[in-house]
């Protein structure tokens, strides 16, 4: 089964951090880190189906939370509140409080990292499906 992520990662959230803009594609380092994702998202009362992918990025550029929260906390942290502050016209200092909520919530909760895209359907390999009752 092979899949087409050309066009970036579907999302509706206003405040998204998309470091390959509209070609980002979302995805995390492992298969775990994937369940929990699964886990924290709200599906009020649905089942659904989630397909799983590895990606060979050895050809695409990769942004890591981990590694830059690593590299430089303060930078990453001000980048991801400047967003938010642009996007929902929020006060710095609950820009820089949302920013440290969803790094440590969200991006690291699941190990995110940010593919960019087009990626090739040679690179992308289905592995599991996972079923989810709501």
């Amino acid at each position: 089964m092979e899949q087409d992520f050309g066009s970036g990662s579907n999302s509706n959230e206003p405040c998204e951090v998309r470091v390959f803009g509209k070609n980002t594609v979302f995805a995390s380092t492992s298969k775990e880190k994937v369940k929990d994702f699964i886990h924290m998202i709200e599906h009020q009362g649905q089942s659904k189906k989630y397909h799983l992918y590895k990606i060979e990025t050895n050809k695409q550029q990769v942004f890591s939370f981990r590694e830059n929260m690593d590299k430089n906390p303060t930078s990453l942290i001000n980048g991801i509140a400047n967003l938010a502050i642009r996007e929902l016209g929020i006060p710095q200092d609950e820009a820089l409080a949302l920013a440290k909520d969803a790094i440590h919530s969200n991006y690291l909760a699941v190990d995110e990292v940010q593919v960019e895209g087009p990626i090739s359907p040679l690179s992308i390999k289905h592995i599991n499906t996972i079923s989810i009752d709501g």
